[in-house]
């Protein structure tokens, strides 16, 4: 209805019968005489019959008016586009497909009601009004066919079915894509032979549906064919602007890895879409692990409650903590906001997937390896820095070879590669045109993701390193090396120079070098280094997409400042590259004794901060709901059976996987929640990855688009725009009231009744 208080208008129309009432008596007040003088008055009276008869109509219709615009004004009248049952009417040899939003976003909740609720009441409502041999049908805008409870997605004559469905129904997690859903209703209703068809979506009609131009562009081609079809569209908006919502728009693991029984560190990120300032919020966390095999039905992960600071309408804050996971395998983290009064419920959690390890894999390829005595190996200082236990009791498992047996190893299945004093890559012929096949694949190691770290050498080829490894700066090589420089060489200007030392002011802001930063920048005096490569830094630089410019962390205090360690990042990965040797020898030279360093560990520090910055990073095993899910199989796997667990389960069945090529793909993640994948293969153990997925947090902007909006993305204002008032939604929303207006109109017929009352000069 378009009054507030409706009950008081009907009230008011009703009392519209009292001025005619007034009227019929008063003609009916007196008793009819004739006398001498009646026969003078009553032709007069005849003559002036017709002008006072219009009179009498005039000041009737007027007063009458009087009372109707008073019943208007008490039950606070809202305007014409609240008419929407006069737009909705529907009538005999019509097809009607009802468009109904299940996004999350509809599932806001304003005063004591939910929009969609309310907006599935008005629909069957609807559904009931219509006459029996009108079509109906309704699609969902959110869910694939195969998922909606309105499958087949046809017209239905039993329409009790799609009531009783109706009442079931709930908002789905997924977002609006309104270019399908019209899509799909234009196919369906152009298609029955009938006089008239509509389509009626019931939406909220966020402003983030409509935004972008494809958007826009998908949206207008529907709109378009609609109307060519002689469709009419109809769009009832019951969305409501935010008052207080938060949500959460990302939750990451900010290490490179997660190792079982070690902390390891989360970020999380909390949006106010919201009108007001939220002061504090409090945030539940859980996590769940396998016990014996089986992922449990509760959390079983105990961790403490989080608090964010004030965040402003508008605003991002993101908080840091550290998880410990007790066991290997797969695990996840969730965190759900405490507070209440939050209007959208759909976007208080998310959730982390995490695949927790024993250790990460490192190879070491070692250009001085000593297969008979490993302790006289270049790399012995390295590996003993990550694992002094020999056992990954640290968490990193390092793995040493030989160049020689670089063609027998898979890049990709390490976290980190390092080349210590590698002489140059074999020539192989295979590697797309390059004749380094397995430099190649490195490259498409780093590229992918994949961390590569270098140590110069005696045993270095110069001309593969400035050739092939730097590649005219595209390669792994960050620059060029010039000639090698040494401390004390007789002749040289260093000949008095014991060493050389990492220059304080020369160490950038680097995680990886942050031992030698601010407080503890007197440690650069620890580092004793007698022979390095002096690096060209004004070499030409190849300019491609995915190769950025080297950078460098820390310098020597040689007379140029010349690099000790330098950075290129190459597509997702990252080159480092250290100018000076990795071991205490490398040949017959003795290049630092940096490695050997035991009064603060820099060396020991400087590693693992390389691990920890620019190792691979595990993948991200979350994402937003509606991405598909895909697992590349181990080869040990390949005829392994799989079957997904969804959120739903158990009240959905497990789903069945076939593997396509090798890869294992799910595309029907449309909940929230942990997807575990289970590999079960006769003779194997069985094993288990788990993926989440979390509401898009773009369904947390609750700006409505409002008519205007609609017209921008149809092209057109050729459609019929309603917004319903359902029980119990906020008044305060953006709803016109045109009281004031009815209030002046009225005091405007008051006057002009008195006026003409007065120059008619007689009441009736």
């Amino acid at each position: 209805m378009p009054f507030i208080n409706p009950a008081i208008f009907w009230t008011g129309l009703g009392a519209v019968s009292i001025p005619i009432i007034i009227y019929l008596i008063n003609r009916r007040r007196y008793r009819r005489l004739d006398w001498a003088a009646m026969k003078f008055l009553l032709e007069a009276l005849k003559k002036n019959k017709r002008r006072l008869r219009i009179e009498e109509l005039i000041l009737l219709a007027i007063r009458c008016l009087v009372v109707l615009l008073i019943g208007m004004a008490l039950g606070r009248f809202t305007g014409c586009n609240s008419l929407d049952a006069l737009a909705l009417k529907t009538g005999s040899s019509e097809a009607v497909v009802f468009v109904l939003d299940d996004s999350c976003s509809f599932g806001q909740r304003v005063g004591s009601d939910v929009l969609f609720k309310g907006a599935c009441s008005d629909l069957t409502d609807r559904i009931k009004a219509m006459p029996p041999d009108t079509m109906v049908a309704i699609l969902l805008t959110s869910r694939p066919d195969a998922s909606s409870p309105f499958c087949p997605l046809d017209f239905i004559t039993d329409k009790q079915s799609l009531e009783s469905r109706l009442a079931k129904l709930e908002p789905s997690d997924t977002r609006t894509d309104f270019a399908q859903a019209l899509a799909d209703a234009g196919k369906l209703v152009s298609g029955a032979k009938v006089a008239k068809r509509r389509v009626i979506v019931l939406s909220d009609f966020r402003k983030n549906d409509f935004d972008t131009p494809e958007q826009k562009a998908a949206i207008r081609k529907q709109f378009e064919q609609l109307t060519a079809a002689k469709v009419d569209l109809i769009a009832l908006d019951y969305g409501r602007d935010a008052k207080k919502n938060l949500t959460f728009e990302k939750i990451e693991l900010l290490d490179r890895s997660i190792l079982a029984g070690r902390p390891a560190r989360i970020g999380l990120d909390l949006h106010n879409n919201g009108l007001t300032t939220v002061d504090s919020v409090e945030v539940q966390m859980d996590g769940k692990c396998p016990v014996s095999g089986a992922w449990p039905e509760k959390p079983n992960i105990t961790l403490p409650a989080q608090k964010f600071d004030a965040i402003r309408p508008g605003e991002t804050k993101r908080i840091e903590f550290e998880v410990t996971c007790p066991t290997l395998g797969p695990a996840s983290i969730r965190a759900a906001i405490a507070s209440e009064g939050d209007e959208l419920k759909g976007d208080d959690a998310i959730q982390l997937a995490l695949n927790v390890r024993k250790a990460v894999k490192m190879l070491v390829v070692d250009g001085e390896i000593d297969v008979s005595d490993p302790t006289s190996n270049g790399s012995v200082y390295l590996t003993h820095a990550f694992d002094p236990n020999h056992n990954g009791d640290y968490g990193i498992s390092p793995e040493v070879i030989s160049p020689d047996a670089m063609g027998e190893v898979r890049f990709d299945d390490y976290d980190m590669v390092v080349l210590m004093d590698v002489p140059s890559f074999p020539m192989t012929g295979g590697g797309k045109g390059s004749g380094y096949g397995q430099l190649d694949q490195l490259e498409s190691y780093v590229r992918g993701g994949g961390c590569v770290a270098i140590f110069v050498g005696d045993k270095i080829d110069t001309n593969f390193y400035n050739g092939r490894l730097f590649n005219s700066g595209a390669g792994l090589s960050p620059f060029p090396l010039q000639k090698k420089i040494e401390a004390g060489a007789t002749g040289s200007a260093y000949e008095h120079v014991r060493f050389f030392t990492p220059e304080p002011k020369g160490i950038a802001a680097d995680q990886m070098v942050r031992i030698f930063t601010k407080e503890t920048a007197q440690t650069t005096s620890f580092v004793h280094v007698f022979e390095f490569y002096r690096a060209d830094e004004g070499a030409s630089m190849a300019t491609t997409q995915d190769v950025k410019p080297a950078r460098v962390v820390a310098r020597f205090t040689d007379d140029q400042g010349s690099p000790f360690i330098a950075l290129r990042q190459l597509g997702a990965g990252m080159s480092v590259m250290f100018y000076t040797a990795g071991s205490a020898r490398s040949g017959n030279s003795e290049w630092s004794d940096w490695p050997k360093e035991e009064d603060f560990d820099t060396f020991v520090t400087v590693m693992w901060d390389m691990f920890l910055s620019c190792s691979r990073q595990q993948p991200s095993l979350s994402d937003r709901v509606g991405r598909p899910l895909t697992y590349p199989l181990p080869p040990d796997m390949q005829d392994a059976r799989a079957t997904l667990r969804t959120p739903k389960y158990p009240e959905h069945d497990l789903v069945p996987l076939q593997p396509q090529k090798g890869l294992l793909k799910y595309d029907m993640t449309t909940e929230a929640g942990a997807y575990v994948l289970s590999l079960v293969q006769p003779g194997h153990d069985s094993s288990q990855m788990v993926f989440s997925r979390y509401v898009d947090p773009a369904e947390g902007d609750l700006k409505t688009a409002g008519r205007d909006g609609l017209v921008a993305a149809f092209g057109s204002d050729k459609f019929t725009y309603s917004r319903p008032r359902e029980p119990g939604a906020d008044t305060s929303g953006p709803i016109h009231d045109y009281w004031q207006w009815v209030i002046g109109a009225l005091l405007v017929l008051v006057a002009l009744e008195v006026f003409l009352a007065q120059r008619f000069g007689h009441y009736v």
